[in-house]
């Protein structure tokens, strides 16, 4: 970056740099698969489980549909996983 910037004085250039950080969605593969998603439902109202459960059904990957089911389980907070297990 150091060296462009030089270069662009030392040439009289105008330049625009771009602003987007390392972490951006554009390079973090978990966004750019919720936008995928967002873009195949849509803008359709997942206003109940079922309706979510049975959008999310119809997506494909290389042809194959995800399995989808609900799940009730209840979490608990603050557990972590042993160095060991990792």
């Amino acid at each position: 970056m150091k060296r462009m910037i030089e270069f662009a004085d030392k040439n009289n250039l105008d330049t625009c740099w771009p602003t987007t950080r390392p972490n951006h969605g554009k390079y973090n593969p978990v966004e750019r698969c919720w936008g995928i998603l967002e873009n195949h439902w849509s803008a359709t109202l997942l206003n109940t489980p079922e309706v979510t459960l049975e959008w999310a059904k119809t997506m494909t990957w290389k042809g194959l549909n995800p399995v989808v089911k609900l799940l009730k389980t209840t979490y608990q907070k603050g557990v972590k996983m042993s160095k060991k297990s990792i």
